[in-house]
């Protein structure tokens, strides 16, 4: 079981489904799970058309619960909870929110962020809550920085201070992104329909790869930036050309309009032939291999410099 985080304004956190790759957090059949000889953990697959899983709990970048009974106890989970017990489960769900705070809290500022838009352009802004500064958001030298325990509430009830350009400094201490990592975090799991109409119709253009880390894109967004390096294509030509289901597309699409990935103006697209920045593959699961061999073109592995 997968499940990805949505937010609430309240500040509480909404669970849904996801696939596996794409989750915020993992919960796995523990009956499924027995240890291999390298220390990593394989979970057998729930259907039979179904590779196992195999897990190196050391690499894994997100929580994850394990189902009682266990099959074995030559390992000890962090987290577990059995399907049976409601309040486990829901207590299970709160330990996740807890470890998954720090995404969270970026989700928040990257929806304030989109809010307030291009009125951010050039500007210096600090926001503080109750006389604590929670965040820098420097868009002269595109740099933003967070207090590594503010809490998503917090951020929502922040005041909005424009400063001089002289108060850019980021606090030692604080976590840095760039705005191109606080709005897609934010479109990535927002539920909202942000693509604009013109790129349900016009052509669409390459402009370069999304600045964000390899691993927050999933297989989709690196099928449809693959397609759009190799040849501009309007909607419906990526349907045609990747078989993936227009919101689908749409919202791998968002991500990238976002992040100036993408553009509908021939003139500002990359040129004709230009190669992809970096090189190198990272995995798209942190820690975690499953894609059946039959599939591996899909996820259509392709170069983007890992250190934007």
């Amino acid at each position: 079981m997968a499940e990805v985080l949505a937010h609430l304004p309240d500040g509480w956190l909404q669970w849904r489904m996801a696939a596996f790759g794409e989750a915020d957090a993992w919960w796995v059949s523990g009956e499924r799970t027995r240890p291999l000889e390298d220390g990593s953990l394989q979970v057998a697959p729930g259907a039979p058309h179904e590779n196992p899983v195999v897990l190196n709990l050391m690499a894994v970048d997100r929580p994850v619960a394990f189902s009682t009974p266990l099959a074995t106890m030559d390992f000890e989970p962090r987290c577990v909870f059995s399907l049976e017990d409601i309040s486990g489960m829901q207590s299970a769900l709160h330990m996740f929110a807890t470890w998954l705070q720090p995404l969270h809290a970026v989700y928040v500022l990257g929806a304030l962020v989109m809010r307030r838009a291009s009125s951010l352009r050039q500007s210096v802004h600090h926001l503080n809550y109750r006389g604590t500064l929670l965040a820098v958001l420097d868009y002269r030298d595109g740099r933003v920085g967070m207090l590594p325990t503010a809490q998503p509430a917090d951020l929502w009830a922040a005041e909005w201070d424009k400063r001089p350009p002289s108060a850019h400094d980021l606090p030692s201490n604080f976590v840095t992104y760039t705005p191109a990592q606080l709005i897609w975090s934010y479109v990535r799991r927002t539920e909202r329909d942000l693509l604009p109409v013109r790129y349900y119709h016009d052509t669409i253009y390459f402009r370069h790869p999304p600045h964000v880390p390899l691993r927050w894109l999933r297989d989709s967004q690196l099928i449809v930036l693959r397609e759009l390096h190799a040849e501009p294509g309007n909607m419906h030509a990526l349907r045609q050309r990747t078989g993936l289901a227009e919101d689908v597309i749409a919202h791998d699409l968002s991500c990238m309009y976002y992040t100036g990935a993408i553009t509908t103006t021939a003139s500002k697209s990359a040129p004709p032939g230009q190669s992809l920045e970096g090189g190198g593959q990272t995995s798209m699961l942190g820690g975690a291999t499953s894609t059946p061999q039959g599939q591996r073109d899909s996820t259509a592995p392709m170069p983007i410099d890992p250190k934007r």
